[in-house]
């Protein structure tokens, strides 16, 4: 959609819109050219939380001029408040932005913060936090955010083995990152590195926002777009840290990653931690493992690159009879044990039974 506008003091603007983003994208191309049309000069953006906010309960708030629905609470809506304010509220997976244009900047802070207020989603659960999911669709880098459970880290420690407790111990406790901006995990597969991935989301919430990349060979691949999109989200607060998770993505460690993985994924990975392309974003990447990291990348292995490296193990027998016996199992172990072995027993379930298939 493209309009030219111009007005007194103003040169003739070309103003063109992709629309291939959505209703929202729809919805901000009416909005901006309303606003040119009616002279509303001072405009501000405001990002927050709206949770399940619906488009019927915005649309009392002024005259509709646009209103699209999506799915579930997705909508974007254009209102004129009145003659010099004009209003676009776009709401998806519980992430609100509102778009304001009004006649004078007074007026631009007053409406601002009554809309904000009026809008903004009630304070979350204590016992849950957000995650934002990135994927490339159809060649389009696409966010989606979740709410889901997640316990204090002193709920969950005696989950794990005491060395594992003592690396995260000062993990989970941090207020600012450390030195060297990637954190590395490792461990066999029902260790609890995934339980403790949500705690530490929690622990960190009130500094860092947490973004967890699901393709990461193709955030990290040949073309630089979606780790662009990725790294200047505009959903984000700016004073933030952001987390980027790279969930079993060990091949981009290893000595010999730039044979498998690629260059440009190891470079890439590299640079957004230490390098030019995140200096200044405040982005930190954490990489999970299944493998043991018997032998880094040596770009990766140097110091001051890693700020953490935590190996999740097995619980070793002497702990794992404690964690059976405080949740009154009779279950009794004679070797080290998972994390998944040890509920499965405290379920009744014998560790050499077949695995189930089906629906319960």
């Amino acid at each position: 959609m493209e309009r030219n506008a111009s007005g007194p003091g103003l040169d003739r603007v070309a103003i063109t819109w992709d629309l291939r983003g959505g209703s929202a994208w729809i919805g901000g191309a009416v909005f901006t050219g309303a606003a040119m049309r009616a002279g509303l000069r001072h405009q501000r953006k405001v990002a927050l939380a709206v949770g399940d906010l619906s488009l019927a309960a915005v649309r009392p708030l002024g005259d509709v001029v646009l209103a699209q629905e999506g799915f579930g609470h997705d909508f974007s809506v254009v209102l004129a408040v009145d003659e010099d304010s004009l209003v676009h509220v776009s709401a998806c997976d519980g992430q609100g932005h509102l778009w304001l244009a009004t006649r004078t900047a007074d007026l631009l802070d007053t409406l601002a913060a009554s809309l904000a207020d009026c809008l903004r989603a009630p304070a979350p659960p204590q016992d849950s936090v957000v995650l934002s999911l990135w994927s490339q669709d159809y060649g389009r880098p696409n966010k989606t955010r979740r709410r889901i459970p997640a316990q204090p880290w002193t709920a969950l420690r005696e989950n794990y083995a005491a060395g594992s407790a003592r690396a995260l111990d000062d993990l989970v406790a941090a207020t600012q990152p450390g030195a060297g901006g990637l954190l590395l995990w490792h461990g066999a597969p029902g260790t609890g590195k995934t339980h403790a991935l949500r705690t530490l989301a929690r622990e960190w919430s009130a500094w860092c926002d947490v973004h967890v990349l699901l393709d990461p060979e193709t955030f990290l691949g040949d073309g630089a777009g979606y780790l662009v999109s990725a790294l200047r989200d505009d959903g984000e607060a700016r004073d933030r840290w952001r987390l980027f998770v790279l969930e079993d993505a060990g091949e981009l460690l290893g000595v010999d990653a730039r044979q498998r993985s690629g260059a440009h994924a190891v470079s890439r990975l590299l640079n957004l931690t230490d390098g030019l392309t995140g200096l200044g974003l405040k982005a930190l990447v954490l990489v999970t493992t299944n493998d043991p990291l018997v032998q880094l990348h040596p770009a990766v292995a140097r110091p001051g690159r890693t700020w953490a490296q935590v190996e999740f193990g097995p619980l070793p027998a002497p702990e794992a009879r404690d964690w059976l016996a405080a949740r009154g199992a009779d279950a009794r172990v004679e070797g080290a044990a998972t994390l998944a072995e040890l509920y499965a027993l405290a379920r009744g379930e014998a560790l050499d039974a077949p695995a189930k298939v089906g629906f319960a």
